[in-house]
């Protein structure tokens, strides 16, 4: 199934092109954003139930094929409320604009890398100096000056380096 995307939230729909044509069919879909859920269940407003606003959210997974920004964008509230522990996702995006803008929302809602795996799931380059320099990294591209600047992720630049 193909799914249209929008920026918006309040409708999709899926397209069904790959079945036999007597299969096919679109139908509406709804889409929210992780504020609005977080909203909807209280887990943002202290004057909702205590237990609700108390409650830590232990794990977030987040598989979305490349469109982790905007999804990680719509839940800006929920990331900065510090509610999430911890975030489980892959990165499919290649936007050299886009991914440190991802990279850059996390950092400021207070995450960090802890561990890089590759596609099988087995650790990548999981020493304490490259995880270290990863955060580096993405504490400099975070930066107010560095993240509205055209960051072109594919140039040599070594970020190995930075303090």
């Amino acid at each position: 199934m193909n799914l249209t995307t929008g920026k918006n939230p309040g409708g999709s729909s899926f397209f069904e092109d790959r079945l036999a044509k007597k299969y096919r069919s679109s139908f509406p879909v709804r889409v929210v954003t992780l504020d609005g859920i977080a909203e909807q269940e209280g887990w943002l407003d202290p004057t909702a139930n205590a237990m609700a606003t108390t409650k830590p959210i232990h794990l977030m997974k987040v598989d979305v094929e490349g469109f982790e920004y905007f999804t990680l964008k719509g839940g800006e509230k929920l990331l900065a409320s510090g509610k999430v522990s911890n975030i489980i996702m892959e990165n499919s995006s290649t936007d050299g604009k886009l991914v440190p803008s991802l990279f850059a929302l996390l950092y400021q809602s207070g995450y960090k890398v802890h561990t890089l795996l590759n596609v099988n799931g087995d650790p990548y380059h999981n020493d304490k100096e490259t995880i270290d320099g990863v955060n580096r990294a993405i504490a400099f591209i975070s930066s107010k000056e560095n993240v509205n600047e055209n960051i072109d992720l594919d140039s040599n630049a070594d970020a190995s380096n930075l303090k």
